[in-house]
């Protein structure tokens, strides 16, 4: 059985690379692009682990967080930001990430954190 991961990322050429990239390494991944369909997505398929776009465009990550927690206390988020600041990491380790990644992404870097997070 395939590792289940939601891609929760606005950007859409950004969004197609990782889900391509998973999608080669096996995982099954399903993307959307704003905080409420990856918070509808996460009722209906709990995935293994939640990516984290920082910035959508209906909500920032912190409140995607706060209700993935509501959902599921044990969900292992990853959230992921362009927006350099260690006041951005602060609040998403407070706020119960697994880890921050850091914008422009290291694929390889995000499967490490992924295999860590699934294993974890």
């Amino acid at each position: 059985m395939s590792t289940a991961v939601l891609l929760i990322e606005d950007e859409p050429k950004l969004a197609r690379n990782i889900q391509a990239y998973l999608a080669r390494l096996g995982y099954d991944v399903h993307q959307r692009s704003n905080g409420t369909d990856g918070l509808d997505e996460f009722e209906r398929s709990r995935p293994d682990v939640v990516l984290l776009d920082f910035r959508l465009p209906d909500m920032n990550g912190l409140e995607v967080i706060d209700r993935l927690k509501a959902l599921d206390a044990g969900v292992k988020v990853i959230m992921m930001s362009g927006v350099a600041g260690k006041q951005v990491a602060s609040e998403a380790k407070e706020a119960g990430v697994f880890c921050y990644l850091a914008k422009p992404l290291a694929l390889k870097r995000l499967r490490e954190l992924l295999d860590k997070a699934v294993a974890a």
